[in-house]
């Protein structure tokens, strides 16, 4: 048992009961206060041991034991371990730490609404994901008898302000002139399988998704364990992917200098620098 803090300074004592696998974790809030109350919370539960009582485990699952069970079930179900680990960081260091310090039986949407809250400065799309991973677990613990409270069940998304696409055709042949090899292959990938960038779905794909009998890819999806489908290859670019395999020093269909790539935002940047594109364009192509 101790008392520790996340990066963004909320403290939360963590320690174990039997009976329970994963540690458990009581948030506090920030500054002296949250301290202050994290400390006496970690002095009641050392006195409560050393006196030979048994601390009982909290009453209902929490959120980050019902987290890890839903991480778990998404390792069986094939989901990518940078997606897992994404999906981790996400939950360790904006969520949990607001959405932890009662048991999920206990949670309303109000709760939900101060993750929201928090992270106001942030775009609407990244404050749909966020709520996109959250009705994700809360879906897969009611349907998993884990719980039976889904504090998002009527939750909506909010529309996305629209995107200004100013890259033409011809400007992605320029950067696709000035890009670096693996770059190029990316951008194929994307022009011929229309697939999300980045490691949402195009650096996850593995040869092994590949079926060239059938002439199919198939795309794990990262929003839902349903969104994965499958994209037809036509013939000239399964010529291309063969010729790719035969190259290919990774099990990954991107991969730079014998390892998969995670990002292309620099490299893509060199490349819009070399051709002249003046606007940004990475947030349309590759982020």
């Amino acid at each position: 048992m101790s008392v520790r803090s996340t990066p963004d300074g909320r403290y939360f004592v963590q320690y174990r009961v039997p009976g329970r696998i994963a540690a458990v974790k009581e948030y506090f809030g920030r500054g002296p206060e949250g301290k202050r109350a994290a400390d006496i919370r970690d002095k009641e539960i050392q006195l409560a041991r050393a006196r030979g009582f048994r601390v009982a485990a909290p009453t209902g699952i929490y959120l980050d034991a019902l987290a890890q069970a839903y991480i778990g079930f998404c390792k069986a179900e094939g989901r990518s371990l940078r997606w897992m680990k994404e999906l981790a960081n996400l939950l360790n260091n904006h969520i949990l730490p607001i959405l932890s310090n009662r048991p999920v039986e206990q949670l309303e949407f109000t709760d939900i609404l101060k993750v929201l809250q928090h992270y106001e400065d942030r775009s609407q799309s990244t404050k749909n994901r966020y709520c996109d991973y959250l009705r994700a677990i809360f879906r897969f613990g009611v349907d998993h008898g884990l719980t039976t409270n889904n504090p998002m069940k009527a939750w909506k998304k909010k529309k996305e302000p629209r995107r200004s696409v100013k890259l033409t055709v011809d400007d992605l042949r320029r950067i696709y002139e000035h890009a670096e090899y693996h770059l190029q292959w990316a951008i194929e990938c994307e022009w011929n399988l229309g697939t999300r960038p980045g490691v949402s779905e195009l650096l996850t794909i593995k040869w092994s998704d590949i079926d060239f009998d059938n002439n199919t890819i198939h795309i794990k999806g990262t929003k839902t364990l349903t969104s994965d489908r499958l994209v037809h290859i036509n013939m000239e670019f399964r010529s291309r992917l063969l010729e790719m395999k035969d190259k290919a020093k990774t099990e990954y269909l991107i991969e730079y200098k014998g390892k998969p790539v995670k990002k292309f935002r620099r490299s893509f940047k060199t490349a819009c620098a070399g051709a002249g594109i003046t606007y940004d364009c990475t947030v349309i192509v590759f982020t």
